[in-house]
C-alpha cells in the first residue's frame, strides 16, 4: 500500500478548483456582462471626448467583440442550465412549490445517490436532503439567485484513482453541484475522502404574487401545519 503523498493533495486541490469553477459557471455570464459594460464606457468616452478616429474605431471593435462574447456565454450558460436544472418556475408560487416538493422529496436524493454509486466509490455516509418549505410565500429567491441546498458531509471510500474519478464526476452530475473542503485519510488503496456537498437550483423565473393562505387549526404558520410534515428528508447510504 502506498501512502498518500503531498502530490496527491495538490492534485485534489486542483480538481476542486475545477469543480468549483464548473459549479459556479453562471458567474462567467456576470463577468462577461461587466466586461461588455466596461468596453461600452470606453467607447462612449472616446466618442464624447473627441478621440482620434483610430482610437474610436479600436474602442468600437472592442465593444462589439465584448457584446459577442456575452451572447456566446449566455447561450452556453442556458445550455448548461437546461442540462442540469429541474424545471421549477415560481411565477405561480403554488405550481413552483409543487415542483420543489417533487425535486427535494423524490428526485434529488436518489439522483445524488445514483451519481455517487456510478462513479465507482463506496458511499459510507448518508445522503440528506432537507424537506422543502411548506409555505410558498417563504420562497424569496429566483432568477439569478439560486436556491442553495446544503447536503452536508459526504464520505466515500476507494483507491486514489477512483476517488479522483469520483471528484471529477461532479462536473457531469445532472444537477449543479459544488464540493467544499475535501479531506483525505488512510493509505491507498484504502482511502477515505470527506467533503461538503451543495446543490444549486435556479428557478426559471422570479417568485410571483404571494398566495393567500388559511392557517390550519392550531397552526399559525399558514400551510405549514397542513403540508409540512411527512416528507422524506434523507436517504440511507449504500453499503
Amino acid at each position: 500500500m502506498s501512502k498518500l503523498r503531498k502530490l496527491h493533495v495538490v492534485i485534489i486541490g486542483v480538481l476542486v478548483c475545477i469543480i468549483v469553477g464548473a459549479g459556479m459557471y453562471f458567474l462567467l455570464v456576470k463577468k462577461a456582462i461587466e466586461a461588455r459594460e466596461a468596453e461600452k464606457t470606453r467607447y462612449n468616452t472616446a466618442v464624447t471626448n473627441g478621440g482620434t478616429q483610430q482610437n474610436v474605431i479600436t474602442q468600437k471593435a472592442n465593444y462589439e467583440k465584448a457584446v459577442v462574447e456575452v451572447n456566446e456565454t449566455e447561450i452556453k450558460y442556458q445550455r448548461y442550465m437546461r442540462a442540469q436544472m429541474p424545471l421549477i418556475s415560481l411565477a405561480d408560487r403554488k405550481t413552483g412549490m409543487l415542483q420543489l416538493w417533487h425535486e427535494q422529496s423524490e428526485v434529488l436524493g436518489p439522483l445524488i445517490l445514483s451519481h455517487i454509486q456510478r462513479s465507482g466509490v463506496k458511499l459510507s455516509s448518508e445522503i440528506k436532503v432537507d424537506a422543502p418549505k411548506a409555505n410558498p410565500n417563504e420562497i424569496i429567491v429566483g432568477g439569478s439567485q439560486p436556491i442553495t441546498l446544503d447536503l452536508g458531509k459526504i464520505k466515500v471510500e476507494g483507491d486514489f484513482k477512483t476517488i479522483i474519478k469520483h471528484l471529477k464526476s461532479w462536473n457531469s452530475c445532472k444537477r449543479l453541484a459544488m464540493i467544499e473542503n475535501p479531506a483525505l485519510a488512510g493509505n491507498s488503496p484504502n482511502l477515505a475522502c470527506e467533503y461538503n456537498l451543495k446543490v444549486f437550483l435556479f428557478p426559471a423565473s422570479d417568485p410571483g404574487e404571494t398566495v393567500p393562505l388559511a392557517p390550519a387549526a392550531g397552526d399559525q404558520s399558514g400551510m405549514g401545519g397542513m403540508l409540512g410534515g411527512g416528507m422524506p428528508g434523507g436517504m440511507p447510504s449504500a453499503n
